[in-house]
């Protein structure tokens, strides 16, 4: 024996398996598939032609030097931007050290 919540009534009415397992109102629809664009442009390799591939240089860039870390072998943007996380984070540990100190110290109402 099934149950089924009836929304008009408020309770549990019986009712068949099948329509005990499918929500109300709920019911599978058709897959509708995108229309097909004939008008549009093929991409090739020929559209990218003034790009350069500048993997095989990247690969021996940050291949080249084991003595420093891989996340400044890019230069010194990578410096600058390693640098500012850096100080961002010291900066943000020691402001939340201090707003913790502050809350567990409130100040009197003497």
């Amino acid at each position: 024996m099934s149950y089924k919540f009836n929304s008009l009534a408020g309770r549990l009415t019986k009712s068949s398996a099948f329509a005990a397992y499918i929500p109300q109102g709920l019911k599978a629809s058709p897959v509708i598939r995108a229309p097909i664009v004939w008008a549009q442009k093929p991409t090739t390799s020929q559209d990218a032609e003034g790009v350069k591939n500048q993997v095989y240089e990247r690969q021996k860039q940050f291949q080249r030097n084991k003595e420093i870390p891989v996340h400044l072998r890019g230069g010194n943007v990578d410096v600058i931007l390693y640098r500012i996380t850096l100080i961002g984070c010291v900066f943000g540990t020691f402001w939340t050290i201090y707003e913790l100190a502050k809350a567990s110290f409130p100040k009197s109402n003497d």
